[in-house]
């Protein structure tokens, strides 16, 4: 049996906290992802932080061919069950933004760990 004064030198046990990411963390984490590949195809990415515009990430590519450049508009969701998760309200003004800019509108998502988290995209126009 131990003392009354060993057990007051012990240092008392700590918690451990357990590393949790939020929604934010874990949605600006996949939007730099997706940045990634697509400057990978060599398009210039504009990203909209902390969710400030319809419109997650805007890529942007010269052509060579046209005088104007090919842009495209991002709207990145991440779920863990690895659904879209874009209702009709938001579908409907992304689309009208998009379509008012003269841009191409897609929907990202993430699959789930079975899908081995691979990137899906949906062409809303």
């Amino acid at each position: 049996m131990q003392s009354k004064a060993f057990t007051a030198l012990r240092p008392a046990a700590r918690k451990v906290k357990r590393f949790r990411t939020s929604n934010y963390e874990r949605g600006r984490t996949f939007e730099y992802r997706v940045r990634d590949e697509w400057k990978a195809k060599g398009y210039t990415v504009k990203r909209s932080y902390a969710s400030k515009g319809v419109q997650d990430l805007r890529c942007t590519k010269r052509s060579n061919i046209q005088y104007h450049p090919y842009t495209v508009d991002l709207q990145c969701k991440t779920r863990l069950d690895g659904s879209i998760g874009i209702d009709e309200a938001e579908t409907m003004r992304f689309l009208n933004k998009a379509n008012a800019d003269g841009t191409k509108a897609y929907v990202v998502w993430r699959g789930t760990a079975a899908q081995r988290w691979q990137i899906f995209y949906k062409a809303l126009n």
